[in-house]
């Protein structure tokens, strides 16, 4: 049966584009011998370049008898020459050979192969290496690392189960709290003292006022976990925070929606889960910060507590406004004042600020809010205003006269 030219061709294109897909899906670096379907026709081509080069090494050794045949040998004795001429085999390579050995034979080709699994190849390389001085120990380790790799992804699915049949796990974890926030570390495995599972990617983490839910899975092992947690009082979620950490945990930092109260409990269910546990190093660093605030199961004490606080600062700050007014109008009525006899005074505003005022600023702001009304009344008849005026003059004659009292 003849065979065209034009299918051999064929023949040989398609066996480069598969080992190409193999050596592209793979971390293991594209070989030479790749181009041989079989790998005994890659250990035949191998053993072509073996040939040649022992043929060299041959005539090499040939050359360094002839040289010797003079030389004082009795009874098939060795001399020194031969022996020196059989440790240095690599002299019958060029140094453009010697890098070829280095880089290819020995490293990429070695990797590739027992990548592949062509073990006769790969014996075959190893020991041609070694015997022309070339170190392989990198390029095995190399590749043995890749195959355990493999292996362990292997041995892992024979636990596989589809995920719609996996059952969520739910994560162990700890929490613990500060004035203003809410701490929890969870762990992705169902105990907080069995080593976590490393590879999980968060699939849903949603935070609302009394909630935080969490879905996560690993692909590598197989796992899902699901955590569902309803709080018994409020947070806002917009000022939370949250990450991933390296070595199979998460991270929480939610903010309390009513701060400087302490949770007398976590969740709204009344029985704790066995995984759940108090985060005893928060608890230790926040607990000056916690020891003298009230503790509430629900908002609505704290809330409470809250407005009381709100309404204690505006009568706080009604009361100061009043009594700075009296003052002022006490001292105006007793003359003039001076710009050193100004009472100030620091007050809480409604808003939780501290401002400072002083009894005319409050005299003024009072007589701003009635200046259109003192404005209606001042358009009155022009006998009206004279009497005003003459008022206000003997008002100033009066009080010229007990300050020259004073004086004297």
């Amino acid at each position: 049966m003849k065979v065209s030219f034009n299918t051999i061709t064929l023949f040989f294109l398609v066996n480069v584009i598969i080992a190409t897909a193999i050596v592209a899906a793979s971390p293991i670096k594209e070989s030479k011998f790749d181009l041989y379907f079989t790998e005994q026709e890659a250990i035949q081509s191998f053993d072509l370049i073996l040939n040649d080069i022992q043929k060299r090494e041959n005539e090499e050794m040939e050359k360094e008898l002839e040289k010797n045949s003079n030389s004082n040998n009795k009874g098939g004795e060795e001399s020194a020459s031969d022996k020196k001429t059989k440790q240095q085999k690599l002299q019958v390579l060029t140094p453009e050979e010697k890098k070829i050995w280095k880089n290819e034979y020995c490293k990429m080709d070695i990797i590739a192969s027992i990548g592949k699994g062509r073990w006769l190849l790969s014996e075959k390389l190893i020991k041609a290496c070694l015997s022309n001085g070339f170190k392989v120990s990198s390029p095995i380790y190399k590749a043995s690392g890749y195959i355990r790799k493999k292996l362990t992804e292997m041995q892992n699915l024979m636990s596989f189960k589809p995920e719609k049949t996996l059952k969520a796990i739910s994560p162990a974890l700890q929490w613990g709290q500060s004035a203003d926030y809410l701490f929890i570390n969870v762990k992705f495995a169902h105990k907080m003292d069995t080593p976590a599972t490393l590879g999980v990617k968060t699939e849903n983490v949603t935070i609302t006022s009394h909630g935080l839910y969490l879905s996560a899975f690993s692909k590598t092992k197989n796992k899902r976990f699901s955590l569902d947690l309803e709080f018994p009082r409020e947070i806002i979620p917009d000022e939370s925070t949250w990450s991933m950490g390296s070595v199979g945990r998460a991270t929480f930092e939610l903010k309390k929606r009513w701060p400087q109260t302490k949770w007398a409990r976590f969740t709204t269910s009344t029985t704790v889960a066995p995984n759940m546990h108090i985060w005893w190093a928060m608890k230790e660093q926040y607990s000056g910060e916690l020891g003298t605030l009230e503790e509430y199961v629900t908002d609505k004490k704290a809330k409470k507590m809250y407005e009381e606080e709100l309404e204690k600062a505006k009568k706080q700050e009604e009361e100061t406004k009043t009594k700075m007014k009296e003052e002022k109008e006490k001292a105006i009525e007793n003359g003039a004042v001076k710009g050193s006899d100004v009472v100030q005074e620091e007050i809480v505003n409604a808003n939780g600020e501290v401002e400072t005022v002083t009894a005319e600023d409050i005299v003024n702001n009072d007589n701003n809010d009635n200046n259109d009304n003192n404005d209606n009344n001042n358009n009155g008849t022009d006998g009206e205003k004279k009497k005003k005026k003459k008022k206000k003059k003997k008002k100033k004659k009066k009080k010229k006269k007990k300050i020259n009292r004073i004086k004297i």
